[in-house]
């Protein structure tokens, strides 16, 4: 084994300052398990329990399976359950990948050593939110670790190895892009971020080639993971993305006031009449009417072949509206960046339709009373969640640091990137405004603001150490 530092310095680190090292993993361990227990067995919200239903349909064959979003969020889940033989274990080891990996990529940038990295990392623990996100059980956890992971083998020194550094290499990378990739689709919007990474870090083919490979195979598993589990385990996937596509049309109707289209959408309810009750109780989100009761069905929405006569038919209102298309876009676009109104933070549950008590777990006061003050603070600092404000911030951030911190400004600047281009997706279509949706570029960007702000912390107090020295002498 090469003995030089490679990427591998993530396990097994060849660098200076132990102290930083331990501490950041004695930390990450008793952070976990203070948020663990507090919020046992996790957040888990109606998604996580379609995830776990989709896992046990695929090892039990109970059925025909039919699964929403994408794969791999259910098999991690289901890893964890075969490992350890209970449910709430994900949350653990989640949240313990959450810390570790974030406090880890905090240091690195900042290269902070001693007290600095203690306060750094003291300030990212002690907010309550990523406390209680570090046991959620939803994808974008999943796709902040997998990022964090990624950012910090890029931003770590890189040297070729042998062989078997490489072939290690491949795997740590193959699997960063597969959870990043696999666990929101969405993400596919940061494709060019990293694409420029690998120009700009990688400056031989040598270096280049295995995370390249890595990329391009974690691609390919990515996407080809749900034809293999049509083929092999019969599974359908349902097409969410047809929900949003759907909002969106009817949205447009309502602005035509064009009769021609009361019977639009009908084939996607209970016949006649579903698409005027849809626009009658049409909403801000989908959840708001426009779906259930009489008007559009969620399931007949999200049925593939539906699905693709939705797509067909929003791009013929289009064509036919594109005033109204663009008028309800730029309406859209206001909501996403929660110019017009704060997204929605209602995600976090005690027990979403006692699912919980039937698998057998049972909510304590202190999980309650947590998660009832997590709701009322990001309900009180309505601030957090409006994107284009949290944006500002990332943007003035990346400022400062070009104008101090020129060595650090160049990790910030892709971390800035990275979280533009993630939420670009949200642009694209959306049916629901929540804060979840947003919390991986909020992450990326409080990164930004905690190294920023402690290196302006340590700037200040040598500047007046300065001064006190020259005073004295």
């Amino acid at each position: 084994m090469n003995k030089r530092c490679l990427e591998t310095d993530l396990f097994f680190s060849c660098q200076e300052d132990r102290f930083s090292k331990d501490f950041i993993l004695w930390a990450s361990l008793a952070v976990s398990a203070w948020s663990f227990l507090v919020y046992y067995p996790g957040i888990f919200y109606a998604d996580s329990f379609e995830r776990w239903d989709l896992y046990f349909q695929l090892v039990r064959m109970e059925g025909a399976s039919r699964y929403m979003g994408t794969v791999l969020p259910s098999l991690w889940m289901g890893f964890t359950y075969w490992a350890t033989g209970s449910k709430a274990a994900v949350s653990f080891l989640q949240a313990f990948l959450f810390f570790y990996s974030s406090l880890f990529l905090i240091r690195n940038i900042g290269n902070f050593k001693g007290g600095w990295c203690l306060l750094s990392s003291a300030i990212f623990i002690f907010c309550p939110l990523f406390q209680g996100y570090s046991v959620f059980n939803e994808p974008g956890i999943g796709t902040v670790i997998g990022l964090n992971f990624f950012f910090i083998l890029i931003f770590s020194r890189n040297r070729s190895g042998g062989f078997f550094d490489n072939v290690f290499r491949f795997f740590i990378y193959f699997l960063i892009f597969s959870t990043i990739f696999g666990f929101r689709s969405n993400t596919i919007t940061i494709l060019p971020v990293v694409l420029f990474i690998f120009l700009r870090k990688f400056q031989s083919r040598r270096n280049f080639g295995v995370p390249c490979i890595s990329l391009v195979m974690s691609l390919i598993f990515v996407f080809t993971l749900p034809c293999v589990l049509t083929q092999w385990r019969h599974v359908q996937k349902l097409e969410l993305v047809s929900i949003g596509v759907a909002w969106e049309t009817v949205q447009i109707i309502g602005r035509t006031h064009d009769p021609q289209y009361d019977g639009y959408l009908d084939y996607a309810g209970r016949g006649k009449g579903a698409t005027k009750n849809a626009l009658v109780n049409v909403g801000e989100t989908e959840w708001d009417g426009f779906l259930g009761g009489q008007g559009l069905q969620l399931s007949r929405v999200i049925t593939p072949s539906i699905a693709r006569q939705i797509m067909r038919d929003y791009g013929r209102i289009i064509c036919a509206h594109p005033w109204d298309f663009m008028m309800n876009k730029i309406y859209i676009f206001g909501r996403v960046l929660g110019i017009s109104k704060p997204l929605v933070f209602n995600e976090f549950m005690g027990d979403w339709q006692m699912k919980l008590a039937q698998e057998g777990f049972r909510s304590t006061p202190k999980r309650d009373h947590a998660i009832k003050d997590l709701n009322r603070f990001m309900n009180d600092q309505c601030f957090l969640r409006k994107p284009f404000l949290i944006f500002l911030a990332g943007f003035l951030c990346l400022q400062l640091s070009w104008l101090f911190f020129r060595k650090e400004a160049y990790f910030i600047g892709i971390m800035f990137l990275g979280a533009l281009f993630y939420y670009a997706a949200f642009f694209i279509t959306t049916q629901s405004f929540e804060f979840r949706y947003f919390f991986p570029p909020f992450f990326l960007i409080t990164v930004m603001a905690i190294v920023v702000g402690t290196k302006i912390i340590d700037r200040l107090v040598n500047y007046f150490k300065g001064i006190r020295g020259s005073s004295s002498e």
